[in-house]
């Protein structure tokens, strides 16, 4: 007897260190509460229902004690949503009142009462039941949980509708005498979502993923477009007149440039990395064949990006027998870092390449060519600074900018082509701006210039600025095709500019150039073999 009475009162200590109350004593403190609520402290007695009931579990407890807490604890739950349900409840009725106030309505306390009381005592009802199944040793069902929610939710009186008492799980199924069910079912919908804000609802789960999807779509628009804002322009070149006749002596032609003339013309060196622009290379050397006195040329069987790719040059050596006898030829391999940046390995090899030039027996005041393949300076240029003296240490030439072929005249903006009287241990292999002095119109710089569509998807993922393929499908060999037809970009870019006005201007496709006047004279003469890069010729081979 005393064993037993012993356990009743650690029992009822751990219980009361949990803070739990049994639910015939939740279901009396709501009562309590319940007056309390109507007379108009609902929210103070509505929170001193719920902070009695923290569920504290001590750490230490006994074994019995603390099984009897948890199973005390699973009760009080129960307890407790239907003390939690009661207040949201409350909450929406009181929502209700203003309303009704603000329409002049008269009597809702008196109804509010009546509803109050039938919602708290459906509910104190079922903790009631479900309390009395668990003392009895019986299983809590699914069913009596969703009578609670049923009667905390779904009871909620209408204008003109009776409550419904009924203890079943279709609790409210008559609810309204002969009102459908389609009706009853919009009802209840309308009851559930009234806490919500649809619009902000509509906001968070339909707008924020629109406006996240524009901006990975566009999002590289948006920061060129933007570009006017955050960068200034670069320091301005000082611009140098470019005066030339094939009929005017070479001595007049440096007098109208301010230089002197040379008793011997300089030797030149033309240096450049190739990848796969056969056609252009070919043209490029034959424009300059007349002036220079060694080509240089390395290769690397690895692109930018750290792609494996074949020698191509090697394999079509044959093609340019022409220039064998002046041919400094290197190769370079790739170091074929992952994940680098390509800007590495374009350092890396314009690194090498320097050596080459070394190697191809380079003087001091001899000119050294540093342009890519595709930037071509014309042969009368050359032929000028070669025979002058007193021209700048390091000049930039002007270059007219072509894109997919000589129809579509972009602008006159390219100035990364330089020319260079070689010292020893000062000059180095760059391509970036290393002077202020720009000499115009100096030739043309015709990028994307090429027979194949092949050779298009090879450079989009070979060269530096790989990251502008954004999407696979810009590798679609139709789309590209189209594209260049239009003289549209191939990335689908903005213009790159440093001012709205410059920007807008070039907005769109470069509209198509008819005129072939003034280009490389080995490109005319041999206008059948590269038609393809004259003006209405704009349908390219698939394959290579």
């Amino acid at each position: 007897m005393q064993a037993k009475t012993r356990r009743s009162q650690v029992a009822t200590a751990s219980a009361h260190k949990c803070g739990v109350l049994r639910c015939d004593d939740a279901s009396t403190t709501r009562s309590n509460s319940e007056r309390e609520v109507t007379s108009g402290s609902s929210s103070s007695s509505a929170l001193a229902i719920i902070f009695s009931a923290a569920l504290i579990r001590p750490p230490n407890a006994g074994s019995f004690a603390s099984d009897f807490c948890t199973s005390s604890c699973g009760y009080f739950r129960e307890c407790l949503a239907g003390a939690f349900l009661d207040l949201c409840w409350l909450g929406n009725r009181e929502r209700e009142k203003k309303r009704n106030i603000l329409r002049g309505e008269e009597g809702g306390a008196a109804g509010d009462r009546t509803d109050r009381h039938s919602i708290s005592s459906c509910v104190v009802q079922s903790i009631q039941e479900t309390s009395w199944r668990r003392r009895k040793g019986g299983s809590f069902r699914g069913g009596n949980l969703l009578s609670l929610l049923n009667c905390a939710f779904f009871s909620m009186p209408e204008v003109g509708c009776p409550y419904c008492s009924k203890k079943t799980d279709d609790i409210c199924g008559s609810v309204c005498g002969g009102a459908s069910k389609a009706a009853l079912s919009m009802s209840r919908l309308r009851c559930a979502l009234r806490g919500f804000d649809l619009k902000a609802l509509l906001l968070l789960f339909v707008g924020v993923p629109i406006l996240l999807f524009i901006i990975y779509a566009h999002g590289q628009k948006i920061t060129y477009f933007l570009r006017p804002l955050w960068e200034a322009p670069p320091k301005p070149f000082k611009m140098m007149p470019h005066y030339h006749h094939e009929n005017a002596s070479m001595e007049s032609l440096c007098k109208l440039h301010g230089w002197g003339v040379r008793e011997m013309p300089r030797r030149v060196f033309d240096a450049v990395l190739f990848s796969n622009e056969l056609d252009i290379l070919e043209i490029r050397w034959n424009e300059l064949s007349p002036y220079v006195s060694e080509f240089i040329l390395l290769e690397s069987n690895s692109t930018f990006t750290g792609l494996m790719k074949p020698l191509v040059f090697a394999k079509n050596r044959r093609r340019f027998k022409f220039a064998e006898s002046r041919l400094t030829y290197g190769t370079v391999s790739g170091r074929f870092v992952k994940g680098e940046n390509p800007f590495v390995e374009e350092s890396y090899q314009r690194v090498a390449l320097d050596q080459l030039i070394r190697i191809a027996g380079i003087s001091d005041d001899d000119l050294l060519i540093m342009s890519d393949v595709d930037e071509i300076p014309s042969g009368h240029t050359i032929n000028l600074l070669r025979w002058c003296n007193e021209i700048p240490e390091k000049l930039h030439l002007q270059l007219r900018n072509y894109l997919y072929s000589f129809e579509f005249h972009l602008d006159d903006d390219s100035w990364r082509a330089s020319i260079h009287r070689y010292k020893s241990g000062k000059t180095r292999y760059a391509h970036f701006r290393q002077s202020d002095d720009l000499l115009a119109d100096s030739g043309w710089h015709c990028s994307f210039c090429f027979r194949h569509i092949s050779e298009f998807t090879f450079k989009m993922k070979a060269y530096s600025h790989v990251d502008r393929i954004r999407f696979a499908y810009y590798l679609n060999p139709a789309r590209i095709q189209d594209v260049i037809c239009h003289g549209a970009d191939l990335f689908d870019m903005l213009p790159e500019e440093y001012t709205f006005q410059k920007m807008i201007a070039k907005l769109g496709p470069i509209p198509s150039s008819y005129s072939a006047i003034d280009l490389p004279g080995y490109l005319i003469r041999n206008a059948e073999k590269f038609s393809f890069l004259l003006p209405g010729n704009c349908k390219r081979q698939q394959r290579g």
